[in-house]
């Protein structure tokens, strides 16, 4: 599962969409778990699977069903993001109204945070914190196309966003989908979105089903795919 080093070389980890052992850090001597016995005030999340390292060495701890939860540079909450105040729920889940999947947060130049939610019933794949207004606003996945299945985000030097996605019956992953908010890539699914999709058919990816991307130091994109 998801583990990323912050600025002060501390280990993080998750330990899985249904563990419920919370999540866990590493400072080079001690081990410390994060549960709701060791940390009340994260409630009945009980389990994470993604760590992204934001502003000021804030950390995002992305969960399986209870959202998103942001912890500051002290490693004590700042907030808690679910169906309550700013992200929609994730869709198909047997909780329809307070289940949400997050599966991964960037955090761009400016401090926002780019939340990830994985089929959002509203359409709004991506929410974007700010947190100078202390408030949201959304990426909606154009209507009349089929909402991909996201799995992780990453951002590249430029602020495009780039993710992978999984295959479920009767929703196959379309290719390597992308955000750019600039509007000026190729391959956007219109004129007036930023989001785009990169296929195996018209573009050459070795398969539509993207497991994994990666920027390398010279900023150029990697894919990894069923296929290679």
């Amino acid at each position: 599962y998801g583990i990323a080093v912050d600025e002060k070389s501390v280990f993080w980890s998750g330990t899985g969409p249904v563990s419920y052992e919370g999540f866990l850090s590493f400072d080079g001597d001690t081990w410390r778990s994060f549960t709701p016995q060791t940390l009340p005030q994260l409630g009945d999340i009980t389990s994470a699977y993604q760590i992204d390292i934001g502003a000021e060495n804030s950390k995002w701890i992305s969960t399986f069903g209870r959202g998103v939860v942001h912890l500051n540079s002290n490693n004590t909450i700042e907030h808690i993001f679910n169906t309550t105040n700013g992200l929609a729920y994730t869709e198909n889940s047997s909780d329809n109204q307070v289940f949400v999947v997050v599966t991964g947060v960037v955090v761009d130049r400016n401090g926002e945070a780019w939340i990830n939610v994985r089929q959002a019933a509203d359409r709004n794949l991506l929410a974007i914190y700010s947190p100078l207004t202390d408030s949201f606003r959304y990426a909606s996945y154009p209507t009349g196309t089929k909402v991909p299945i996201l799995t992780n985000v990453i951002m590249d030097n430029y602020g495009t966003k780039w993710f992978t996605s999984v295959s479920d019956p009767g929703n196959s992953s379309p290719g390597l989908v992308f955000y750019d908010e600039t509007k000026r890539l190729p391959r956007r699914i219109h004129a007036n979105t930023g989001w785009g999709i990169i296929t195996k058919d018209r573009d050459g990816l070795t398969d539509n089903e993207v497991n994994a991307v990666a920027i390398d130091n010279d900023g150029s994109l990697w894919v990894g795919t069923n296929q290679g």
